[in-house]
């Protein structure tokens, strides 16, 4: 129970930091995504089976690269050439916050998930579009907070 709880407050905090440098500097520091993704690995691990680990981790796998693949095809019909979409589109946090978040979550929540992280991300670019002329949507702060937010809600509901 302790450390449940725990673990719960130290990614409630990393994910707070996480938001905060997301938003204030639009680049999130190396050793906190190590921390943060280590912190999401100790509760996985914790909390969930080996085998289910595996069968998230290959579904998320599969997702990401069927998007990843969907995006390469869409930009090179759109430029007529191959575009990187790495780090120039989506940054590797992102996709690796992504990755770690549908590791633990059910394949239907994950997909949950993903389209409240999409959604999330519409609004925020519907209300900051005109305020700024390159507008970056901060995926990593909104992937932390939903994350979280479910983790809270399923220890509340659980407990």
């Amino acid at each position: 129970m302790w450390i449940d709880y725990s673990l719960l407050v130290l990614i409630g905090f990393l994910t707070s930091l996480i938001i905060y440098q997301d938003f204030k500097f639009r680049l999130i520091n190396l050793w906190l995504i190590i921390f943060y993704c280590f912190a999401i690995l100790l509760y996985s691990f914790y909390k969930l089976s080996i085998y289910q680990l595996l069968v998230n981790g290959v579904f998320v796998f599969v997702y990401l690269f069927v998007c990843w693949l969907v995006l390469k095809a869409l930009y090179f019909k759109q430029y007529q050439k191959w575009e990187t979409i790495l780090d120039t589109k989506i940054g590797l946090a992102d996709v690796i916050l992504i990755f770690l978040t549908g590791i633990y979550c059910e394949p239907f929540y994950f997909l949950v998930l993903t389209v409240g992280y999409c959604f999330i991300g519409m609004i925020y670019y519907m209300v900051f579009r005109k305020k700024t002329k390159s507008l970056t949507i901060p995926l990593a702060a909104i992937i932390g907070f939903t994350f979280y937010t479910y983790l809270l809600f399923q220890y509340l509901y659980k407990n």
